[in-house]
């Protein structure tokens, strides 16, 4: 009766941990779900030091590019920079002149390959990425440098 408890109990346990492997499982085989360029436009109050993120793109290769070669930076390491106004408006002229022509973006707009960055094409998600951007921050961007900091941050 002993044994057979212990093999109840033991085989309970089994099922358990195979449904946490399971779940494990099924999470590597969706990387491109949960591994990958996560990038953030943060403000951080200048009293207080509360960030809050106003924007995030994924895996939007080619808006960190833009960052890296405005600020002349390392493509290898992650981000977090203090930027202004003025830094998004040359961003969204870039994006403005990208959409207006798509030859453009070799020069303006490259992609750019990484650790999960995702794919380096200029095709329609490409392009949604800009027309996004370009919306947030056109219509709907507020910031006020009295009382905030601005940042562009990355996790990968």
């Amino acid at each position: 009766l002993l044994a057979q408890m212990i093999i109840t109990h033991l085989q309970k346990i089994s099922l358990n941990n195979q449904g946490k492997y399971k779940s494990v499982t099924k999470q590597a085989n969706n990387e491109d779900k949960i591994m990958g360029l996560d990038m953030y436009l943060q403000t951080e109050n200048k009293q207080t030091g509360k960030a809050v993120i106003i924007h995030s793109w994924r895996k939007a290769n080619q808006i960190r590019d833009w960052f890296v070669r405005r600020f002349d930076l390392d493509p290898n390491d992650q981000l977090k920079i203090a930027i202004t106004r003025d830094d998004l408006e040359a961003l969204t002229s870039d994006i403005e002149q990208v959409l207006t022509s798509h030859g453009l973006a070799l020069e303006l707009l490259p992609t750019s390959s990484g650790f999960f960055f995702g794919s380096t094409d200029y095709d329609g998600y490409y392009f949604e990425v800009l027309r996004d951007t370009r919306h947030f921050l056109q219509k709907e961007f507020t910031y006020n440098s009295d009382l905030e900091n601005l940042y562009y941050t990355e996790w990968w």
